[in-house]
C-alpha cells in the first residue's frame, strides 16, 4: 500500500514539474518578447538563462561539495558520525542536479540545495521528520584509533549507550 501511495506521488511529480517548467518557458518567452521586442530576445533569455545556471550550479556544487567532503573528514577523525553530514552531501548533489536540469522551477529548488543556510534547515526539518516516524537504537559510537577521543578500555565503554528499544513493522 505503502509502494503503491509513494509511486503515485512520483508519477505526479513527473508529471507535473514538466508541464510548470513548460509554462515557466513560455513566460519567460513572452516576457522576453515583450520587454526588448524580437521572438528571438525570449529564445535568447531561456537559452542564456539555462546556461548560465548550469555554469552556475556546477561552480557552486565542487566548492560546497569540498566543504561538506572536509567536514565529513573532521568528524572521522574526530571519531563523531558525520550523519548530517552525509546527508548535506546528499542534498548538495541533488542540487546540482537539478540546477543542469533545464528549467527554471528546477534551478529554485537545486539553488536552494547549494545554499548552506537553507541547507541545513532541510537537514534538520528532515531529520526531525524522521525521529518523529521512526525509533532508532543507538547502540555504540566508535573511536577512530588516531582520534583525540581514542583512549583506554575505560573510556570506551563511556561510548555505549543502552537503552530500551522496540520493534517497528
Amino acid at each position: 500500500l505503502k509502494t503503491i501511495k509513494m509511486l503515485k506521488s512520483w508519477f505526479l511529480v513527473f508529471l507535473i514539474v514538466p508541464i510548470l517548467e513548460l509554462f515557466l518557458f513560455v513566460r519567460v518567452h513572452n516576457y522576453g518578447n515583450d520587454l526588448l521586442g524580437g521572438q528571438l530576445t525570449g529564445i535568447l533569455i531561456i537559452v542564456v538563462g539555462s546556461i548560465g545556471t548550469g555554469i552556475v550550479g556546477a561552480t557552486l556544487a565542487r566548492e560546497q561539495g569540498l566543504g561538506v567532503l572536509r567536514s565529513f573528514r573532521e568528524s572521522l577523525g574526530q571519531g563523531d558520525l558525520p550523519g548530517s553530514t552525509l546527508i548535506e552531501g546528499v542534498l548538495i548533489l541533488l542540487g546540482a542536479a537539478f540546477l543542469l536540469t533545464p528549467g527554471f522551477l528546477t534551478d529554485a529548488v537545486g539553488l536552494s540545495f547549494l545554499i548552506p543556510a537553507i541547507r541545513k534547515s532541510y537537514v534538520k526539518w528532515g531529520l526531525k521528520r524522521l525521529h518523529a516516524r521512526h525509533s532508532f537504537l543507538h547502540v555504540q559510537t566508535f573511536s577512530h584509533p588516531f582520534s583525540q577521543n581514542s583512549g583506554s578500555g575505560s573510556d570506551r565503554e563511556k561510548d555505549v549507550i543502552d537503552v530500551p528499544f522496540r520493534e517497528v513493522k
